[in-house]
Formats: C-alpha cells, structure tokens, sequence
C-alpha cells in the first residue's frame, strides 16, 4: 500500500533489534550521506536498548569502566545493552572475556561494529572492527569508503583493504 513503511533492523545474533529505521527517514534524509562517505545509518536503539561507543581496543575489559567513551560524531566501536542482549557465550569464556563488559546494571555487548551517532541520535554504521584499518594518520573505517564507490553505477562491490603492519597501514581499493 502507498501508506506502507519497511523498517530494516540492526543487530546481531547476540543483541537483535539494536536499532532500526524506516525506509522513508533512508530515502529523504541519509541515503545522501551514505553516498558521500558518512557510512550507513541504522536508526536510533530500538526500546530499552542503550547504544554506548567506545575507543577502539582490541584487548578485553573487564567492565565499561575500563572503556574509553568516544564524543559524539566520534567513531568508536558499538556497544549495547538491554533486553535483547546474551549475557555469555555457552562454554566459552574466552569469547565471553573478548564481546562482555559487565557493570552495576547489567551487561554490555561489543558488537565488533564501529559506528558514530549523529546530532539526531541515529547510529551510523562504518563497519566491522575487524576490517578497520590503522594508518599513520589514524584509524581507518572501510564502510563510508567503500560507500561511496558502490553508490557508482559502474562500481559492484568494493572493498577498502590495508597493506603493510598494523599502524602503518597504505589504504588500497579493491
């Protein structure tokens, strides 16, 4: 029907819904943005979920107290708590050690996502943590890259790579 409104969900296996955003809001307000290399914006935290960003670390922690908050617009890596959210990885604690931040309310999830939230509270996925890539100017995140290239017509996919070590990193498009 005209009236009609798709929503696409953000998440993952261990916290799904996280956020979501209506089709329309895409179309009228971050499609634009996309294109030009803002990253992809998933919506503002579905009810009861907190969406929380912290520095970049790949090293555990053992509460969100150890966790470096990041400004907003800044990017950091996406972290959420609610309802929705697994408090543990059956029988790996390893696992459990890497992705759960506990504190006095609850427990948090690193998704493993990087993303910055906008003056609107949307939050703008930039890709995964993983995938990022450190140069000597700083970090890299290949969503808002690869964006703007797979917004051209002529362009199937690409994928924003890093060559050499780790905080030296040459960005490479492939």
């Amino acid at each position: 029907p005209e009236d009609g409104e798709l929503h696409t969900p953000y998440g993952a296996t261990e916290a799904l819904p996280v956020s979501t955003i209506a089709g329309s809001e895409v179309l009228a307000e971050t499609r634009a943005l996309t294109e030009r290399g803002a990253g992809t914006c998933v919506g503002r935290p579905a009810p009861e979920v907190e969406l929380r960003l912290i520095a970049v670390d790949d090293a555990p922690l053992a509460s969100m107290r150890d966790a470096m908050p990041v400004a907003p617009g800044e990017l950091g890596e996406v972290c959420v708590r609610g309802p929705v959210v697994t408090r543990s990885y059956a029988e790996e604690p390893e696992h459990t050690a890497r992705a759960k931040l506990a504190d006095e309310a609850g427990f948090w999830h690193r998704m493993g996502d990087l993303g910055r939230l906008d003056d609107a509270g949307r939050l703008w996925f930039c890709g995964r943590k993983a995938h990022r890539l450190e140069t000597s100017g700083g970090l890299v995140a290949s969503g808002p890259t690869e964006g703007v290239f797979d917004a051209d017509a002529r362009v199937r996919r690409s994928a924003l790579v890093g060559v050499g070590a780790r905080g030296a990193e040459r960005p490479v498009l492939v």
